[in-house]
């Protein structure tokens, strides 16, 4: 007996809090996809509240309770606790389509390139020396880039 309240040594301190009994407590009388997001919110401010509680009173650093998060997807990504699915390719219906194609190079008084990063970039194909990596890969490449300097 501690006070008025019943201690009952049932679970381990360090067990996992099982969320499926709260969830049926919320969620009783509530119905339709509406009521699914509020019976969510309702069951994360429940496990917010327990385990704020628990931290007040084991002496926990609340700095750090702040720091995790208590729900694995943000609200704006999933649905009633579910992450949403779709496609990629829906995105783009959203996006305006602003950009025009451009059907002309634009002219250009100077190029600047990275040796290194075009060597890495370009592979040697049938080369089986430096010299010919350059008169066959390497020069061809940097001539084809100056021609429209």
């Amino acid at each position: 007996m501690n006070g008025n309240f019943v201690v009952h040594k049932t679970k381990s301190l360090f067990s996992a809090i099982s969320l499926d009994h709260t969830h049926e407590q919320v969620n009783a009388g509530v119905k339709g996809e509406g009521g699914a997001k509020v019976g969510v919110l309702k069951q994360d401010l429940a496990l917010f509240s327990r385990l704020y509680i628990s931290c007040q009173t084991r002496d926990g650093n609340l700095e750090e309770f702040f720091k995790f998060k208590n729900q694995p997807w943000p609200p704006s990504l999933s649905q009633p606790g579910q992450l949403r699915g779709g496609q990629k390719a829906d995105l783009f219906k959203c996006l305006p389509n602003s950009s025009s194609q451009c059907t002309t190079q634009p002219t250009i008084d100077a190029a600047i390139l990275d040796g290194a990063v075009i060597v890495q970039m370009l592979k040697p194909g049938t080369a089986q020396t430096f010299e010919d990596y350059f008169n066959y890969v390497f020069a061809p490449y940097i001539a084809r880039q100056l021609e429209t300097v």
